[in-house]
């Protein structure tokens, strides 16, 4: 493991910015083609009606990162609370801007929020399970997000030996859920346990695989992923793989943690560079998946007045909404998470502060 202890695992890896862009700007593509339901477009609609694969993406992707920036933690109990801290205040703080104010929008643009209960609107509020989507309904992926934080937690916060076993334990019960051997009786054990974790868990994988030994072939990687990927999509686009079925989680898994350990290994020891433009998108992916399809309804009402059809609306629609999503990123998220940051390591200062008084004192 000397490799992996040399690894500077704060370089940043701009072939995953990438690959989160190309997963940001199929989901933003996937709600446009549904909104505009122009069956004129046939190229769009083949590939964009099915840009939901963008979030088998973005699993995949979250787990590799996951593991990748926080394997160094495992089995430091120390170090769970400020784990969880900077991976929540990544989520919750910009999601409750943003669902907050579709909250206040939407009786004028959306119809009758006023149809949720309490109970609904707070369990969004804190990305609980629900029957129904919650009530900004693209961000129903989060709270598998934030579940899989929780569960890396468990690896931080007890030592290897009992947190392996949890662990373990919960990986098989995915596994048996996914081919509907465990018996589901209620709504949080299906989430517990939901299909959707396998491409999480796929994540890990890589990023394990990555760190042991980066591949000697990347290219080859990368090409494997990305035919079988579209291989896959083809299936869909087909008819013959079914969304969200255990077996599209299993080869999406495989497909994109091929392209991932193919990017990785090839960039890890070299300077790859790539347009501002497309990092820019990776960087505000999670701005981009909060506020595009809401803003859908915005953008449309000034293609009212431009009177743009077809290809040009899909197009208009489609990067107006990735360039607000960007604005959004800079003037909103990327200020919450450098007060976040503050606070962290004022908590920080202030532990260190309280240490050494304390052994100053004894």
């Amino acid at each position: 493991m000397d490799w992996v202890e040399s690894m500077d695992t704060r370089k940043k890896l701009h072939s995953i910015q990438v690959i989160r862009a190309l997963s940001a700007i199929m989901i933003v593509g996937h709600h446009v083609a549904l909104y505009m339901n122009d069956s004129s477009l046939t190229i769009v609609n083949n590939l964009f009606i099915n840009g939901w694969v963008g979030v088998d993406v973005f699993f995949v992707l979250s787990g590799f990162l996951l593991y990748y920036t926080s394997y160094k933690k495992i089995a430091q109990k120390g170090q769970c609370k400020d784990f969880l801290f900077k991976r929540l205040s990544r989520i919750y703080p910009v999601y409750w801007i943003v669902l907050s104010a579709v909250l206040i929008i939407w009786p004028s643009y959306f119809g009758a929020w006023y149809l949720y209960s309490i109970m609904d609107i707070l369990n969004s509020f804190m990305l609980m399970p629900q029957e129904a989507l919650p009530v900004l309904g693209v961000t129903w992926f989060l709270s598998f997000t934030v579940f899989s934080y929780f569960i890396f937690a468990i690896l931080i916060f007890f030592k290897k030996k009992t947190s392996y076993t949890i662990v373990t334990a919960w990986v098989l019960g995915v596994l048996l859920n996914s081919f509907e051997l465990l018996p589901t009786t209620n709504i949080y054990v299906d989430f517990i346990f939901s299909n959707h974790y396998i491409e999480i868990i796929a994540g890990y994988l890589i990023a394990f695989m990555f760190m042991k030994n980066p591949v000697k072939k990347p290219i080859l990687s990368l090409l494997s992923g990305c035919i079988l990927f579209l291989i896959i999509f083809y299936q869909i686009i087909d008819g013959a793989l079914v969304r969200n079925s255990t077996a599209s989680m299993f080869l999406f898994s495989l497909a994109v943690g091929l392209i991932i350990l193919g990017c990785v290994s090839y960039e890890f020891n070299r300077d790859i560079s790539f347009p501002k433009s497309v990092l820019a998108v990776g960087d505000a992916s999670y701005a981009i998946y909060l506020t595009h399809f809401n803003l859908l309804t915005f953008t449309d009402l000034f293609n009212q007045k431009l009177g743009l059809h077809s290809i040009t609306a899909f197009l208009y629609h489609t990067i107006l909404l990735i360039l607000l999503g960007i604005l959004f990123y800079y003037f909103v998220e990327k200020r919450v998470i450098n007060n976040m940051n503050l606070i962290s390591r004022y908590k920080k200062s202030t532990k260190i502060v309280a240490s050494v008084e304390k052994r100053a004192a004894s």
